[in-house]
C-alpha cells in the first residue's frame, strides 16, 4: 500500500499510549519492530507518520532510518515540541 492506516474508534484517540502498548502485546512487535514491519508493507514512495512523546524524536527517527526509510523528518506540534516523525520508503 502507499499509506498504512490503523483505524480505531474515536475514543481510542484518548487512550493512544495504552492502545500502543496493547498493540505491541497482541502482535509481539516492539515499536522498532512496528517500524520495520511498516517498511515491509509499504511500496516505494509510501509514507509513515508516527506520533510520539517529545523526548523520543531522535530515537524514533534513528529507528526509521535504520529500517531503510529515507527521507526521515521530525515535525513539531503547536507548542513547539518534537511530536511526529515522518518517513518515506525509497
Amino acid at each position: 500500500p502507499a499509506v498504512m492506516l490503523i483505524l480505531m474508534p474515536i475514543s481510542g484517540f484518548f487512550l493512544a499510549p495504552a492502545l500502543a502498548t496493547t498493540i505491541g502485546m497482541v502482535t509481539g512487535l516492539t515499536p522498532a519492530g512496528m517500524v520495520t514491519e511498516a517498511f515491509a508493507w509499504l511500496r516505494p514512495g509510501g509514507a509513515l507518520a508516527i506520533e510520539h512523546d517529545e523526548r523520543a524524536a531522535a530515537a524514533v527517527a534513528a529507528v526509521a532510518r535504520g529500517a531503510g526509510f529515507e527521507p526521515v523528518f521530525v515535525r513539531r506540534d503547536l507548542n513547539g515540541r518534537d511530536r511526529v516523525v515522518g518517513a518515506r520508503r525509497p
